[in-house]
């Protein structure tokens, strides 16, 4: 994961998000993880580009929604099985959100979620 964090709200959210290409499932998820309900899939798009154009959520809130938008990460998450960091990190960064190892760390810890840390390069026993 970057060192860089995306310092909540310039972190490319059309990107991240893709609004357009999201399952009714999917946009469900994320409508219900700001606290909106909309019934037209329209109007739910809008109500997302407006919250994410006007600065958007904390890098918090989008590590949650991204989770919640993956099925398979998701269930895991909710049967309390460890997820990998590894695995989160890449498909974070594949949405265009780099947040620090540190804070995913601190996202996943405060939430109850079950981490295997990052695996680390191999040291050479060569000397």
């Amino acid at each position: 994961v970057s060192t860089q964090s995306t310092g909540g709200g310039s972190f490319g959210a059309m990107a991240f998000l893709e609004l357009g290409r999201l399952t009714d499932r999917q946009l469900e998820r994320a409508m219900e993880s700001f606290g909106m309900r909309p019934r037209v899939r329209e109007k739910a798009l809008g109500q997302l580009h407006k919250l994410l154009s006007e600065g958007g959520p904390s890098d918090e809130t989008l590590i949650g929604l991204w989770i919640r938008t993956q099925p398979a990460l998701y269930e895991r998450v909710l049967c309390s099985q460890v997820v990998s960091m590894d695995d989160l990190c890449a498909g974070l960064q594949q949405v265009g959100l780099n947040v620090t190892d540190s804070k995913l760390q601190q996202y996943l810890n405060e939430q109850g979620v079950a981490y295997q840390k990052r695996a680390r390069p191999a040291r050479s026993t060569q000397r």
